[in-house]
């Protein structure tokens, strides 16, 4: 179950992190706390799920291992899936500097991941949008996190720099937008 500690404890190191008002930040972090599903589940959840931390079969192109998972809990399992989404942009999208490969041709969009997953899980979806928007409020702490750490000791930016303020916004902006179309929907 994600508990209201959660996302306390993300919103202070939201605070903690801030090199900027962002009030747009602060809208999706009301719109979390007002939008908190009820638990249907608890199941191990891997806590960082996305197509950077798998690796895949290079001739059938399934997942065989699933990487880092040192932000494993116990949760509801559409936690893994709306971190997987949130970290999915389309090719019709622009870039927010995250992974970027699901953009190219050829690969499964948001919709077909979920219509699938609920295929092979029977789990309902309805809650979706919510995981999925948590997950991109996450990345959005963890740059400004990244942006605070290189303001505050230059040796801590990494080659190329923090994100630039135009990434926390864009995945911000997607963030708000998937929360405002989709929570009173069936998804996917």
């Amino acid at each position: 179950m994600l508990r209201r500690s959660s996302l306390k404890r993300w919103n202070r190191q939201w605070q903690a992190s801030r090199t900027r008002d962002i009030p747009a930040l602060d809208r999706l972090t009301g719109w979390l706390y007002d939008h908190v599903p009820a638990e249907t589940l608890r199941t191990v959840v891997h806590g960082d799920l996305h197509i950077r931390n798998v690796i895949f079969d290079p001739m059938t192109t399934q997942v065989r291992a699933a990487l880092d998972w040192e932000l494993c809990t116990l949760g509801d399992p559409l936690a893994d899936l709306g971190t997987t989404l949130s970290c999915w942009p389309e090719a019709a999208e622009p870039s927010i500097g995250m992974v970027e490969a699901s953009r190219v041709p050829g690969f499964a969009t948001r919709k077909e991941i979920a219509e699938a997953y609920a295929a092979a899980s029977g789990r309902d979806l309805d809650a979706l949008a919510f995981w999925e928007v948590l997950g991109m409020w996450k990345i959005a702490v963890i740059c400004e996190g990244v942006c605070r750490r290189a303001l505050d000791e230059s040796a801590n930016a990494a080659d190329g720099g923090p994100p630039p303020a135009s990434t926390v916004d864009g995945i911000v902006d997607r963030a708000l937008d998937r929360a405002h179309t989709r929570v009173h929907r069936r998804t996917p």
